[in-house]
Parts: C-alpha cells; structure tokens; sequence
C-alpha cells in the first residue's frame, strides 16, 4: 500500500533505518511521482541548491551537486556552491559518517557528485539539512 501510495505522490517517503531492505523499491516508487510531477510533487517539486531557500523550516528533497567537503570538528559538510557561509549545507555526522564507511561510500570524495538529500530545512550558515540516516541519502552514478 505504501509503495502504491508513493507512486501516486500521495505521500513523502520517510527514510529509516528500521527496515532498510525497503529502500531502494520505495526510492523507484517515489521516483515515478517525482517524474510524473503526481500529488505532492506538483506542488512541492525537488528542490535545488538555488532554491531551497523558500522551504526553510520543511521537511522536503534536495538534489544538486556537491561542490566541495570540508571536515570541521569531526563533522563532515557538503557544501553546494562557493561560500559555505550562504550557501546550501548537508551535514553528515560522526554516526553516519562511520554507517557509510561500512559500505565502502566516502563522503569526502562527493565534490562534483550529483546527490539528493531530505530533511528538514533549517538555517544554519545558510540552508542547512543535518543527515540523520543513510537512507535520506541518495547518490546518482
């Protein structure tokens, strides 16, 4: 039901770390919506760095290219254009940091890699989403 329910952009998906074999089949699900522009998606598209602005305090979806990494104490930041003091952020903890180690997945090698990230959207040096589970990452090839 879920799955059918995310295809019909009737809801976002919730990324958790409870049932992580779910997923990938829920990503393509939603995916179709995203596409289709169906529900939600026709008026709360995918957001870009440039944009993200006008959903600050949010739960939604980013998608943009990661420009360069920096780590400042212990924590791992993804920044989305040239000033890391406005522009978009994703901030990959310790926690997660060490979750992606796992996989074999370095996050300090993002720089020019197309990502898409959901969580809330907060100001903290400009837009700002604080990575809280692997699964609210989603890397393109």
């Amino acid at each position: 039901i879920h799955g059918r329910l995310l295809e019909a952009g009737m809801v976002l998906m919730m990324p958790s770390e409870s049932n992580p074999e779910k997923t990938e089949e829920m990503r393509m699900a939603e995916t179709i919506a995203i596409q289709k522009k169906s529900g939600l998606w026709a008026r709360y598209p995918v957001l870009t760095p440039d944009n993200v602005t006008q959903a600050m305090g949010d739960y939604r979806v980013v998608e943009g290219t990661v420009q360069k990494t920096a780590v400042v104490k212990n924590n791992l930041y993804l920044n989305f254009g040239h000033d890391w003091k406005t522009d978009f952020t994703v901030m990959i903890t310790p926690e997660v940091r060490k979750k992606l180690a796992r996989r074999n997945i370095d996050p300090q090698t993002f720089a020019n890699k197309k990502i898409r990230v959901r969580g809330d959207i907060r100001s903290y040096n400009g837009p700002f989403i604080e990575l809280t589970n692997l699964e609210s990452l989603e890397l393109f090839p």
